[in-house]
């Protein structure tokens, strides 16, 4: 007894069916690899505005001792943390209210030839004695 297989015909894909396959999932590939490309630019956007944010919030809080305590121009830099990136800071006195000094102060972040600068006010509670010398120098 002879064993009789099915027809030919219908035993497997057809080249066009496979082309139509290959078609999708390639299509499918493009869309995953451009959606993973802009989300990896997208993190690297997020993560560059957060550090100039954490160093430009440093160096207002640097300022800000500095000038209580009676400096009005400093610089330094970051350490090896993040090397190259250097702060400075000059502050201008702009009134005095029954003997508390007004300063506006910008502060200046510097890195491979970036800046980024910030204006703000301090207060002087009097607490120190303001000299135009000074600053913190090299942190």
């Amino acid at each position: 007894m002879r064993l009789r297989h099915g027809d030919t015909r219908e035993a497997g894909f057809t080249l066009i069916e496979v082309l139509a396959a290959l078609a999708i999932l390639g299509a499918s590939l493009f869309v995953l690899l451009d959606n993973h490309y802009r989300a990896l630019q997208l993190h690297d956007g997020t993560r560059e505005s957060v550090q100039w944010d954490r160093l430009l919030g440093f160096a207002l809080g640097v300022a800000e001792a500095d000038v209580q305590a009676g400096n009005l121009e400093g610089s330094g830099e970051f350490g090896e943390r993040y090397p190259g990136c250097t702060y400075s800071f000059n502050a201008n006195r702009v009134e005095e209210i029954e003997g508390v000094l007004l300063f506006l102060v910008n502060v200046t972040v510097s890195r491979e030839g970036e800046s980024e600068s910030r204006d703000m006010l301090v207060y002087n509670l009097g607490g120190a004695a303001v000299s135009d010398a000074g600053g913190r120098g090299a942190r």
